[in-house]
């Protein structure tokens, strides 16, 4: 698990207003934010979201070390 790149994860999704990325897709399941506990939901998917832009990074550093 690279750190770094969840660090750079959440602070891609923090600019320009994408956290309503989050809320949107919270807002699509059903997921009101009335609820007691909607921050831990968007503070858990913020957290999914930086893994997988995380995760897109490494891929593609290895497709550009590769060459592929």
């Amino acid at each position: 698990m690279n750190y770094k790149k969840i660090s750079d994860g959440l602070t891609f999704l923090m600019s320009d207003k994408r956290i309503t990325i989050v809320h949107g897709v919270l807002k699509s399941l059903g997921i009101s934010p009335r609820r007691d506990d909607y921050d831990d939901f968007v503070q858990d998917a913020s957290i999914i979201f930086a893994q997988a832009y995380a995760d897109f990074l490494q891929e593609k550093d290895e497709v550009e070390t590769n060459g592929t």
